[in-house]
């Protein structure tokens, strides 16, 4: 997905973006650096979370009944990377009929390498 696809101000989000990868992870701090509106700023963000590119994390003391609203969030760029094994069951990643299974190599181990089938 190409971020200047899918937004109308792909400059503005680009800012954000590199401010956060910068090490600027607050509203005041995104702002101050990306240059961009603490009115508009909130906004620019939720879609950035909408395609996944920027995720807000809480710290676990915040209150539940107050997550959606804490002003405690710091923003942070999602991680992309290769698809993992899962930890426990099919050692391959799953098919559309469900786990794809461990297969035997003539050692006896499974092409996952944990022995197990």
């Amino acid at each position: 997905m190409l971020l200047y696809d899918e937004v109308r101000e792909p400059r503005v989000y680009h800012a954000i973006l590199q401010a956060i990868g910068a090490g600027a992870h607050t509203l005041d701090e995104i702002a101050n650096l990306a240059l961009v509106g603490k009115t508009h700023l909130s906004s620019y963000l939720a879609r950035l979370q909408e395609l996944r590119f920027v995720e807000r994390r809480l710290p676990i003391t915040a209150p539940p009944a107050r997550r959606a609203r804490s002003r405690a969030g710091r923003y942070h760029l999602t991680v992309v990377g290769p698809p993992r094994a899962p930890l426990f069951g099919a050692c391959e990643p799953s098919t559309p009929f469900g786990p794809a299974p461990c297969g035997r190599s003539p050692s006896g181990r499974t092409a996952c390498g944990s022995g197990q089938v």
